[in-house]
């Protein structure tokens, strides 16, 4: 059996800013022109349901291309990226775009994708307490190349994004421009993301998303359970990150190996479940803020299976597993 840990950041993520988000402060690019905004919450959740789809088939490309290898990776950065960047495009390759990352144009126009982009990143960057999240956009622009003001504009407008002017030719000093950016953007995690640039580049996209959280709280267990535990000398109210609670155990890297680790253990209530259709268990992770991590084990030699069968896993089958337990 291989661990398989799929932090679905995405689904963590939009589903509880989508779902959970009633309000709140106005957003900066709030539209004053007496236009009602009926269509927001259609969009949110078209964007929602399109960018989870998305990471789940994303997900599968990149482990079947590399089956041994580990990925963490932002499926809303890459949406992000290529739909800011749908901005400038038209036929064909506009309609690749929208079909790629799953936007239903028949049930959402291409202005309401933008726009709901920009809630989306709206409500992502509002000041909030318990957690660090913030994501930022940016285009650097060869000296060269004049872009359409209407582009920059609505760039800026629907996906905050800054227009950096770069010289590509100067291979160096660009490589250390969107570096030195994305390094101060991700807090100092991320550094020297690019090693080489062709100097024919006209421009670059870059998206970056830090976050800094902690793991929420949980319900503590009942009376009997309480006693229970308290006379075997242990407490039901420890946190995942507690050395005291952690221990070695195996870890199954595939079917024929099986190594040692230190494994972190907690008593509390955690939505979870089995999903048949995928032939996984799920534990959902709560951190404080309203998002959390979504761990999912696969059943003992059905790694390869489980991500194939992802993919095509709907809404309603995961929502149907996840009991309070």
């Amino acid at each position: 059996m291989k661990l398989f840990v799929f932090l679905c950041f995405s689904q963590a993520l939009i589903c509880a800013f989508v779902c959970g988000h009633h309000g709140g402060p106005h957003d900066d690019d709030h539209d004053h022109d007496g236009h009602h905004h009926n269509n927001e919450p259609e969009a949110l959740l078209q964007i929602s349901s399109a960018n989870l789809k998305f990471s789940y088939k994303l997900y599968y490309q990149l482990a079947a291309a590399h089956p041994n290898d580990n990925f963490f990776f932002s499926p809303l950065s890459i949406s992000t990226a290529f739909s800011l960047l749908s901005l400038g495009a038209k036929s064909k390759t506009l309609s690749q775009i929208h079909e790629g990352f799953g936007f239903n144009k028949s049930l959402v126009s291409e202005e309401m994708i933008h726009k709901g982009f920009q809630k989306l990143l709206n409500i992502i960057n509002q000041p909030k307490s318990g957690f660090e999240l913030d994501s930022a956009n940016a285009l650097f622009i060869d000296t060269k190349l004049n872009l359409l003001n209407k582009f920059l504009d609505d760039a800026k407008k629907f996906y905050r994004s800054e227009a950096i002017s770069t010289d590509f030719h100067k291979v160096q000093e660009a490589l250390e421009q969107i570096n030195s950016y994305v390094e101060k953007k991700t807090n100092g995690k991320i550094k020297d993301l690019l090693d080489n640039l062709d100097p024919m580049t006209a421009l670059v996209i870059v998206n970056t998303i830090f976050f800094k959280g902690k793991e929420e709280e949980r319900k503590r267990l009942n009376s009997r359970h309480f006693h229970e535990l308290n006379e075997r000398g242990r407490d039901p109210g420890n946190t995942l990150s507690n050395v005291e609670h952690t221990r070695e155990d195996d870890f199954h890297v595939d079917e024929n190996t099986v190594v040692k680790v230190p494994m972190m253990s907690r008593r509390g209530e955690y939505l979870t479940g089995y999903i048949p259709e995928i032939g996984c268990r799920v534990v959902d992770v709560p951190y404080k803020g309203n998002t959390s991590a979504i761990f999912v084990l696969p059943e003992i030699g059905k790694l390869h299976d489980a991500e194939k069968a992802l993919q095509n896993l709907s809404e309603e089958a995961w929502n149907k597993a996840m009991k309070s337990r």
